[in-house]
């Protein structure tokens, strides 16, 4: 029979990088996960990382608003779209629809361009960065040049789910 444990504490102090305010002529030296490195002025940093934990508050809250779109642009769109990966290309998010048949369908095309142009014009979603592709089904690995398989949702629809 399985047991549980109680969490382990962490100690705050020893994990976190401490950054002295005050110090005004320290640098942050950043070593990234591809081992390149540089350096920045230390309040450059605290700013940075003020902004960007505003940022991702924001995100956040905006993704979801974005997702909650995706999912009302499939659903009226639910007998046209196979199926529908969300993924991230050239440092953006890509939205890749897979119609329901193998022809050409312009409809298709043109109505998730208005949703990239509408998503892309909503002030509400100022933060999000999205492109838009149609693609026919292919195989996996022809899938491979589209998808980072790292960082990909798939929305299927219900009766397409074997």
């Amino acid at each position: 029979m399985p047991t549980a444990s109680a969490p382990k504490s962490i100690d705050i102090q020893s994990n976190a990088v401490v950054i002295d305010w005050f110090a005004e002529e320290d640098t942050v030296r950043v070593v990234s996960r591809d081992k390149s490195r540089f350096e920045v002025q230390k309040d450059y940093a605290i700013t940075v990382l003020r902004v960007a934990n505003d940022h991702q508050g924001r995100f956040s809250k905006q993704f979801q608003l974005f997702m909650e779109q995706v999912q009302t642009w499939l659903n009226a769109h639910h007998g046209e779209v196979r199926r529908c990966m969300l993924t991230v290309r050239d440092s953006r998010m890509l939205l890749i629809a897979v119609p329901q048949n193998a022809h050409c369908n312009d409809g298709l095309e043109d109505a998730l361009s208005e949703f990239d142009l509408r998503i892309f014009q909503d002030p509400s979603l100022d933060l999000i960065r999205v492109n838009t592709m149609v693609i026919p089904e292919v195989s996996n690995d022809a899938l491979q040049s589209f998808v980072d398989a790292g960082v990909m949702l798939l929305f299927n629809h219900a009766e397409n789910q074997a």
